[in-house]
């Protein structure tokens, strides 16, 4: 092969390389993360270098995030995921990953993903209390009480039951016998208070849902 071949071989490979290397992502990252709005425009502005970016674990940490935030969560999911196949010491992606699993409904993995990060000895000290503290947070999600009181209250002509008729009716041989009640068999008349306290306790497990429900009843 001629010298003057090999030379634009190279310069075609160095091309094509510098063509099709993702960019530094820098210029990429939203202006204000805690805006909806920015993250959108970071995503489509990472949209256009897709192609150029398919090795790069922190563009697709960076994808993930962007569709985390704008409201794309099957996305969110699916780039953080490959962000962490390509690199799985990512933190970036895996905290996002972690939330992600939790919105989409899958506590234990989420849970599961964030003991991951708890793992880890890089991580700064105050990261670590927020990671801490989301562990609390998301493991007490596993397990939920709750109460309920109902209360009745009014008055009532007959709190005992009694019969209406100060005079029971009594039939011997054909004739009939009145005999008086004594008061204390009388129907008694008073304001009246039902109450009942209930509770319901459930825990979940990665594979079942137990629920237990008490309650107490009082007049």
């Amino acid at each position: 092969m001629r010298t003057s071949h090999l030379i634009i071989i190279l310069i075609l490979c160095a091309w094509s390389a510098t063509t099709w290397a993702c960019p530094k992502l820098s210029s990429h990252y939203p202006a204000d993360k805690d805006s909806a709005e920015d993250w959108e425009r970071a995503r489509i502005k990472l949209a256009g270098v897709y192609e150029q970016c398919l090795r790069s674990s922190e563009y697709f940490a960076l994808y993930g995030a962007a569709h985390l935030n704008s409201g794309g969560l099957v996305e969110a999911i699916e780039s953080l995921e490959r962000a962490l196949l390509l690199d799985p010491n990512n933190g970036a992606a895996l905290i996002d990953y972690a939330d992600a699993l939790l919105r989409d409904g899958q506590l234990f993995a989420a849970i599961a993903a964030n003991e991951l990060l708890l793992s880890r000895l890089d991580l700064p000290s105050d990261l670590k209390l927020q990671i801490i503290q989301r562990q609390q947070n998301w493991s007490a999600l596993a397990q939920t009480t709750s109460w309920a009181l109902d209360l009745l209250g009014g008055f009532d002509d007959n709190l005992n039951g009694a019969p209406d008729e100060d005079l029971v009716e009594l039939t011997l041989s054909g004739e009939p016998i009145f005999l008086k009640l004594n008061e204390q068999f009388q129907a008694t008349k008073g304001p009246l208070l039902n109450a009942r306290i209930q509770a319901r306790h459930r825990r979940l497990t990665p594979d079942f849902q137990h629920t237990f429900l008490g309650q107490v009843r009082g007049r």
